[in-house]
């Protein structure tokens, strides 16, 4: 699965762990191939390029125009509960 991540959960990755840590792990495992985009205005025009399907976010900008051509975007949580085993 391709998916965008915002810069702050993979801050929240490395720093914390937690779920955007267990994202993170996921990619290193090869489950995910990760897109990063430096910028938040441009997560969906990034999205939209790389015909990725999942943005993970805790921006509420981007969170509130999720299905914005067929791109979901999902919090660390969200995204954890429906694509990666609990653990």
């Amino acid at each position: 699965m391709r998916i965008i991540v915002d810069t702050n959960v993979v801050m929240s990755g490395i720093f914390f762990g937690g779920v955007p840590g267990r994202i993170l792990d996921a990619w290193a495992e090869g489950r995910l191939e990760l897109v990063l985009s430096p910028d938040d205005d441009r997560f969906l025009a990034a999205a939209s390029a790389a015909d990725v399907s999942v943005i993970i976010s805790g921006d509420r900008d981007l969170l509130d125009v999720s299905g914005w051509r067929n791109v979901m975007v999902l919090s660390p949580r969200q995204f954890a509960d429906r694509h990666l085993l609990a653990g």
